[in-house]
């Protein structure tokens, strides 16, 4: 889903930023530790390129 949004989507990245710290708090197996970390690394690089 990340790499359909962008910084000017009609979802601010703030809810995005919370839902990804919201997956991260949840994950409990190494898969999903792994997973959760690509979502995080991505929504960040996201939100430097638009400044926020």
């Amino acid at each position: 889903m990340l790499a359909r949004i962008s910084g000017t989507d009609h979802l601010p990245l703030s809810y995005w930023r919370k839902r990804v710290d919201d997956v991260t708090a949840a994950a409990r197996i190494p898969a999903q530790q792994r997973r959760a970390r690509r979502l995080d690394e991505a929504l960040s690089a996201l939100e430097s390129r638009t400044g926020v």
